[in-house]
């Protein structure tokens, strides 16, 4: 069974034994690499029956309301005083509030102040009611405490909310809340500590993304691009177009489903077959602002770099990272010469070309995977970039 239900959280970080994950890293920036850590902590995700949606909004009112407050405190202690109110403050504010339990508040005082200091200005209020209400969020501190698992579900605030438990919960829970999605769906989530116990992969890979292909490994094989989003275009166009948000919202939900099954199935295979993994550091965000855009969002890349992070970081004894991919496919990976290399978007047609200094014929996009595996290897010679021609002289020259 596919991890279709793991999400991302600090894999890299034994807080029980204080042990980092501070193995010599692979490349420029070094994301995982977990030969010490025994335990990892993931947020596992678990579908609320539809029945409690009524009762989890009008908690999701309270937190709202809990959220304004804090906002609302800031402002006066401000005016009064010129300063920011602390936690320790806004903690001592919230003791008249008893609809939930004290954790909860002290989880969304927590996050308000972080929101606070990582923005440097008040976070926008929450909004309950009309069009522009704020998706449901329950947080709470100290899982184990306020969480009673049972056979159906869970208990909280004394009542039992029934789930889809198609995994079972593990014992060490730390903390976690129920969310809300676009189309009126409820989620417990909850961040458990468990042991990083999978068996580590053999040998190692360079991975190149792109659109033509999702992803070109440097063995030779490929991942096809699914393009989940332009199989449903005639649907959400369809539905955009009479008017349906209903309908708009389900098509885009499936689409988001069909994404992160395929991701995490590739990345799960990926982590099993192979024990080191270098992935190019390609800026998505940057792309995402050309005329390339739909298919940038629609392939995933940074979720699939996550969960490949967080895989590896479960395995003990693997290495990820991310690596400079500058020049990747302009640079020969046989010599290390840029002589006849595909350069600028003229070059993007060229899907196969010839060294001019060694005669080596290269496919483009492994030739690139190539040498963002020989990048992940530099570490060892304190380099982070591929290796150009002139070392590769300097070296026959000395050699």
């Amino acid at each position: 069974m596919y991890d279709l239900d793991y999400k991302y959280q600090d894999p890299y970080i034994d807080r029980a034994s204080g042990a980092t994950n501070t193995a010599t890293p692979l490349t420029g920036r070094s994301v995982a690499s977990t030969p010490l850590a025994d335990t990892v902590f993931l947020t596992f995700r678990y579908r609320v029956k539809d029945r409690h949606a009524r009762r989890l909004r009008r908690m999701a009112r309270d937190v709202t309301t809990v959220w304004n407050w804090c906002g609302g405190a800031q402002e006066h202690a401000y005016k009064v005083r010129s300063i920011w109110p602390n936690l320790t403050s806004l903690s001592k504010g919230l003791k008249g509030y008893d609809n939930l339990p004290g954790r909860v508040y002290q989880a969304v005082a927590a996050q308000w102040i972080i929101s606070r200091d990582k923005h440097k200005k008040r976070p926008r209020w929450r909004v309950s009611h009309g069009k522009r209400r704020s998706l449901g969020w329950i947080p709470f501190q100290d899982a184990s405490r306020v969480l009673k698992v049972t056979d159906e579900g869970v208990r909280f605030n004394k009542t039992v909310f029934k789930i889809w438990k198609h995994r079972e919960i593990p014992e060490d829970m730390r903390s976690g809340s129920f969310s809300e999605d676009a189309s009126g769906n409820w989620f417990l989530n909850i961040v458990c500590r468990v042991p990083a116990d999978r068996v580590a992969g053999q040998g190692e890979v360079g991975i190149d993304l792109g659109l033509k292909d999702f992803a070109v490994l440097s063995d030779g094989s490929r991942i096809g691009h699914p393009k989940h989003l332009s199989r449903s275009a005639a649907k959400l166009a369809r539905a955009q177009r009479a008017g349906c948000k209903a309908q708009a919202r389900k098509i885009h939900r499936k689409v988001a489903a069909q994404r992160r099954h395929f991701l995490h199935v590739e990345s799960s295979r990926i982590a099993r077959e192979y024990g080191t993994v270098v992935v190019g550091d390609v800026n998505s965000a940057r792309l995402a602002r050309t005329r390339m855009a739909k298919s940038v969002l629609d392939s995933g890349w940074s979720t699939f770099r996550q969960m490949l992070s967080y895989k590896l970081a479960m395995t003990p004894g693997s290495n990820y990272a991310e690596a400079d991919e500058r020049y990747s496919t302009q640079t020969c990976s046989c010599c290390g010469s840029r002589n006849g290399g595909p350069k600028g978007l003229k070059g993007l047609r060229v899907r196969s070309w010839r060294c001019e200094d060694c005669g080596a014929l290269h496919d483009r996009d492994v030739n690139a995977a190539l040498n963002i595996l020989t990048s992940g290897r530099n570490v060892a010679l304190h380099e982070t970039g591929i290796p150009c021609f002139w070392s590769y002289w300097l070296g026959l020259r000395n050699g």
